[in-house]
């Protein structure tokens, strides 16, 4: 009888202590998921900053590429402006160079003439 007392006993302390054992597992586990949620939280967190400089990058470079856009119209704008006084200096040129001839011109006949009357003057 007594090893049958003892017998039972015995299966009960090693059910007992399966049941403590199970219990120790159950909370390391909620330890362990109250864990991973405040993991999650801290993530979800940061994936939402994350999300918010993503969006203000993307405003940033839509800015830069429009501010490009303009930059180079006006670098078109100023080459066409470059290109024309250019143009308008060659002409200029021309244009001075060929009343400096007409100039001289004037000049060189202005002496003959005045060499003309200085020797008809003599006679």
């Amino acid at each position: 009888r007594t090893s049958a007392w003892r017998g039972r006993r015995t299966r009960e302390a090693e059910s007992l202590a399966r049941f403590a054992e199970s219990e120790a597992q159950s909370v390391a586990l909620v330890t362990e998921l109250a864990h991973t949620k405040q993991l999650c939280e801290g993530l979800i967190r940061r994936n939402a900053g994350l999300e918010g400089r993503a969006c203000l990058a993307e405003e940033l470079w839509e800015e830069a590429c429009s501010e490009h856009a303009a930059l180079e119209e006006r670098l078109l704008l100023a080459e066409a402006a470059a290109d024309r006084a250019a143009q308008l200096s060659a002409e200029a040129a021309a244009a001075q160079a060929a009343a400096i001839e007409e100039v001289q011109k004037l000049e060189e006949a202005g002496s003959h003439a005045n060499l003309l009357s200085s020797s008809t003057d003599v006679f």
